[in-house]
């Protein structure tokens, strides 16, 4: 079983435990604000089961094999790389009191996930915004913090700026991970067939498992000269001929 890849990073309303989950990385916020007052501004979705395979463009599949990292970025480390982009393109509010990555970062192995987020005033004081990532693990959902922002300023006009500041997070976010999806590739395998010519397909598969990836590479070689399965893991590639 196949299906195409369309990549789409979601932000949806919270309810029930996830609405707890928001109050949670609020109340972490403040406790890490009391933490670090010196660290401040400086700075598809798609749920995968058994054999199932995603089909992606192999343009973004293979154009990154030069500038490849050599291990997941955490997500300690997105944060801090969508905030210097923010901050590059100007998008940073002067408003914002700081900007603070989790404290407890995990490695991102996939592209696959979704950016959740919680606007909403501080019980004292101010506006926090709460970002985390929702994924997929051996089947089962699992949410990571990303970071937290918060303004001191309590506004309807800073509940706009902020509301904003989610908004252009998740834009860049997302085009940061379209644009190195390579970097966010470190389960399971990728499928890609080459033609008459050398030339890989314009497409490619992306498996969940190493098993999967051969049963597509035998199918595909019913079509295909030779087909490249790579260990998403090991980011080793072999060359399989009809």
């Amino acid at each position: 079983m196949s299906r195409k890849f369309d990549m789409k990073f979601v932000s949806k309303s919270v309810q029930g435990k996830e609405q707890q989950h928001c109050l949670m990385n609020v109340q972490r916020a403040k406790r890490y604000f009391a933490e670090s007052m010196a660290q401040l501004l400086q700075f598809k979705k798609f749920k995968v089961k058994g054999s199932v395979s995603v089909k992606r463009d192999a343009s973004l599949l293979c154009g990154k094999e030069i500038l490849m990292l050599k291990k997941p970025m955490t997500t300690e480390e997105y944060f801090h790389k969508v905030c210097g982009i923010l901050k590059e393109k100007g998008m940073l509010p002067d408003i914002l009191d700081y900007g603070l990555a989790t404290h407890d970062p995990i490695p991102m192995k996939t592209y696959a996930f979704s950016i959740r987020n919680n606007v909403d005033y501080g019980s004292s004081e101010g506006i926090y915004l709460a970002l985390w990532i929702e994924y997929y693990e051996n089947q089962e959902k699992r949410m990571n913090d990303i970071g937290t922002f918060k303004t001191l300023a309590q506004s309807n006009e800073a509940m706009h700026i902020i509301a904003k500041l989610l908004a252009d997070f998740i834009i860049e976010g997302c085009a940061y991970v379209n644009a190195n999806l390579d970097d966010f590739t470190w389960e399971g395998a990728d499928v890609h067939p080459i033609d008459e010519n050398g030339k890989r397909i314009s497409w490619g598969y992306s498996c969940s498992n190493m098993e999967a990836a051969l049963k597509e590479k035998d199918e595909l070689l019913k079509k295909y000269p030779q087909v490249v399965v790579r260990n998403n893991e090991t980011r080793k590639e072999k060359t399989f001929n009809r």
